[in-house]
């Protein structure tokens, strides 16, 4: 790194003080800028690697948990949606469907979609999965994602005790519920983030290398900086 950096100073001195021809000067410029770029960009990856290397334990790898039989509070899972292909979303609602836990409801807000076509398949699919499944339609509704879950909160039902939330993209596995929601019986739990895969991206070599990616971004996904999707809070009540 200190060997870089001299040798960016260097540049520029030679650069500065050097006679140049004015095509010459620009170009040295523009060699000089993308040089600095590009250890700008060196030094922003040393974050994950200053990150691992100044840890004193990693993350714990939590199993999941064992079932309660007296405890099975009522959850409300959010999927928020604006123009998504209906067929995704199908699939994400019948994995949902296929949950091996009884006592949930699941919200779809489509916030915003302007085709019809898009989003009336899918207030039929709800429609057919049962009581359970809800798809409310938003028409000019603000705050993007974050208006779309607000508004799911005052849908949410009443005796609701974790709220989840699900992209809509996201397949569940049928044990989702039934392994974290025991977590909650401890009174100091009030989110749980659980891990992610993805799919779809086999014998395409630039998919492969983002998963790869992927792999080895997610240990770090407990920390703070990294976005919450695919994860479950507590409902606290004014």
């Amino acid at each position: 790194m200190l060997a870089a950096l001299l040798y960016l100073a260097y540049s520029f001195a030679v650069m500065a003080f050097t006679p140049l021809h004015p095509l010459g000067f620009v170009l040295s410029c523009a060699l000089f800028l993308t040089e600095a770029l590009a250890l700008g960009l060196s030094l922003s990856f040393t974050y994950e690697t200053l990150e691992a290397g100044a840890r004193w334990r990693w993350p714990h790898r939590y199993a999941p948990a064992r079932p309660i039989p007296a405890f099975a509070p009522k959850v409300s899972l959010h999927v928020p949606s604006y123009n998504e292909p209906p067929e995704v979303l199908t699939a994400t609602l019948r994995a949902l469907a296929q949950l091996d836990y009884s006592n949930f409801e699941v919200l779809l807000v489509d916030n915003n979609t302007p085709d019809e076509a898009t989003w009336r398949p899918l207030e039929a699919l709800c429609q057919q999965l049962g009581p359970h499944f809800k798809c409310l339609h938003l028409d000019r509704w603000p705050g993007y994602k974050s208006g779309a879950l607000n508004f799911a909160l005052t849908q949410t039902a009443p005796d609701a005790e974790i709220i989840g939330i699900i992209d809509a993209d996201y397949l569940v596995r049928p044990e989702f519920l039934r392994d974290t929601v025991p977590y909650f019986s401890n009174p100091r739990v009030a989110f749980l983030q659980t891990p992610q895969d993805y799919r779809e991206h086999e014998g395409n070599a630039y998919l492969e290398a983002c998963y790869d990616a992927y792999k080895y971004l997610d240990p770090i996904q407990n920390k703070p900086a990294m976005p919450q999707n695919c994860c479950k809070t507590r409902r606290f009540r004014s």
